[in-house]
């Protein structure tokens, strides 16, 4: 099971996938950005859905690895840039 804190950075409700060869996890935040999801073991490429306005984000980390028997606290970061012609 992994849960973050909340995002300081709009937008703060979040969806971004977990996934790994056979498995694939949709996971939502919270309107305060905090989010909890349980996963079998293994190393997971993380990578955030596109959101209005949001071109390309990267999510830090990019890979994780979850181990068998442990509850771990993850905080993720993202980088957005605005999208082309999206007013900021």
């Amino acid at each position: 099971m992994g849960t973050g804190a909340p995002s300081a950075c709009v937008p703060q409700r979040l969806v971004f996938l977990l996934v790994r060869p056979g498995r694939r996890y949709v996971v939502r935040s919270a309107a305060d950005g905090a989010y909890a999801v349980a996963v079998a073991p293994g190393i997971y490429r993380a990578q955030m859905l596109v959101h209005v306005g949001i071109a390309l984000p990267i999510l830090r980390p990019a890979a994780i690895h979850v181990r068998l028997g442990h509850d771990d606290r993850l905080d993720f970061y993202f980088q957005i840039r605005p999208a082309a012609g999206a007013a900021g």
